[in-house]
């Protein structure tokens, strides 16, 4: 019995085996050395076909380091190996590069990027008086598919999803929230409006993870004080949850909260609320901002507490993204400083909120920008944070920086372990050009093993998913989305 081949070969997210039949072999095995050190273990169950697929999370896999052999078992389970297989050379075939069926100049699609919590749904949002929203959808036999166009023929502000994908949340120029729901295609449910006199309603919208809590932030209401409005799905109507919420509710807070609900951000079962205010002043500093938490009681909204970054300054603005884990006690909060590096927090709450660690900041890359965009995986153990501004010219995972493509973007992915958070990876897009502002949104899968990067200024004019980038012109800011 002997195995003298095998072929690798990638798509988004996926790598594909194949082998000759062995005529001696039952079975076969995939192994995986993950870092080249740890040793190797069987992936998957037996196999008794000659190919098999491995979803891997491409900002996660080991490129420089990971092995795999094929084994090939008699009915005795004696099993011999192919030789060492690595995948370094495949790293930026696996990343996903998703356009439109039908790429127009100027509509920067990637704007906003939304995930289902199995990271097998994704809407992305463009920049146009039409709203047009992309869904794209993950089914075996044929991956990923672009699903359907929503076309809401409203200029959005904003996106949310629920856990399930069945539900999507879109906040628009008319202070109006549109509610979608999907069973067998996509259809306007509801429309959530604001009783009283919004002026940016709608500006950032949050899902609770059961689709039934929505979160709504108008950051200029008020005279650019803000507030925040949150409502719950009774079955037949969307009707309020206990009263407008802005900062002022906050006994002692004494500092102004500008633009409260630049960011807002839901709990799995959206009884915990948090509130970004990006130019709300500290006791010692103008506009350091501040992020918000708030717990409902059954009745009311109470305040649970008042974040602020340990190394604050002017003009940091803290609170710019946030992102709660599924049981509401972890918050990450982003800090895109205005021109500069920003950096990303994180917060539990043990009885009391407490930020874990220091700030997040690049180690690799300039880190331009980040904190722009912000998501958490539901153990709040795995975050992702865009750096739009960022300036490296190199492709895919971990590469070497440099400055050579002014605000091509990033995204940075940090893990929590061993009681410290690391940054686990330096993620660029699989085709980097200068402009392209990979970064500008950002969502990932509960479990981490997904990712979803918006590059809204994608000039390509290509179709479809994984094609060959073309940049006639034709196309300027057409935008993409990148699948890790």
């Amino acid at each position: 019995m002997a195995l003298v081949a095998t072929v690798v070969s990638a798509q988004a997210k996926i790598l594909t085996f194949a082998w000759p039949a062995v005529p001696a072999a039952t079975h076969y095995k995939l192994m995986k050395n993950p870092d080249g050190g740890s040793g190797f273990s069987q992936v998957g169950s037996n196999i008794v076909s000659v190919t098999v697929d491995e979803t891997i999370p491409v900002h996660l896999h080991d490129w420089n380091n990971a092995m795999y052999t094929i084994d090939a078992c008699d009915a005795l389970d004696a099993c011999i190996s192919s030789s060492v297989l690595t995948t370094t050379s495949l790293m930026l075939n696996a990343i996903g590069y998703f356009k439109p069926t039908n790429p127009t100049a100027n509509h920067q699609m990637g704007l906003r990027t939304v995930m289902s919590s199995d990271g097998k749904v994704v809407a992305v949002g463009t920049n146009t008086n039409e709203g047009f929203v992309y869904v794209f959808r993950w089914s075996a036999g044929p991956g990923w598919t672009q699903d359907t166009v929503i076309q809401p023929n409203k200029f959005q502000y904003s996106m949310a999803m629920s856990g399930d994908g069945n539900t999507l949340a879109l906040g628009t120029s008319s202070n109006s929230i549109l509610i979608y729901k999907y069973t067998t295609s996509w259809a306007l449910d509801e429309t959530v409006v604001s009783s009283g006199s919004p002026i940016t309603f709608g500006l950032r919208v949050a899902l609770s993870r059961d689709g039934t809590t929505l979160a709504v932030g108008d950051n200029n209401f008020t005279g650019t004080k803000g507030a925040v409005y949150v409502y719950r799905d009774n079955g037949t109507s969307w009707p309020q949850l206990g009263g407008d919420l802005s900062a002022s509710d906050f006994a002692g807070d004494t500092a102004t909260a500008a633009s409260f609900g630049q960011a807002v951000a839901l709990s799995d079962n959206g009884n915990t609320l948090g509130v970004g205010a990006i130019y709300a002043d500290t006791v010692s500093v103008n506009d350091a901002g501040k992020a918000y938490v708030y717990r409902w009681s059954g009745s009311v909204w109470n305040e649970e507490a008042i974040l602020e970054e340990s190394d604050s300054g002017s003009n940091k603005r803290f609170g710019s993204a946030l992102g709660f884990a599924d049981d509401g006690n972890t918050l990450a909060v982003g800090r895109n400083s205005q021109g500069g590096s920003g950096s990303a927090y994180v917060f539990r709450f043990s009885g009391t909120w407490s930020q874990q660690g220091g700030p997040l900041v690049a180690t690799s890359g300039d880190g331009e920008g980040l904190g722009t965009t912000i998501a958490i995986s539901s153990d709040g153990n795995t975050l992702v944070t865009g750096s739009v501004f960022e300036d490296g010219s190199g492709t895919g995972i971990n590469p070497p920086a440099d400055s050579f493509a002014s605000s091509a973007g990033a995204a940075y992915v940090f893990s929590f372990s061993a009681g410290n958070w690391i940054q686990s990876a330096y993620v660029k897009s699989r085709y980097t050009e200068a402009g392209d502002a990979l970064g500008v949104s950002v969502a990932m899968s509960a479990d981490g093993q997904t990712i979803g990067i918006g590059s809204y200024l994608d000039d390509s004019n290509t179709t479809g998913i994984n094609s060959t980038p073309n940049d006639d012109g034709s196309t300027n800011q057409s935008g993409a989305l990148y699948i890790y």
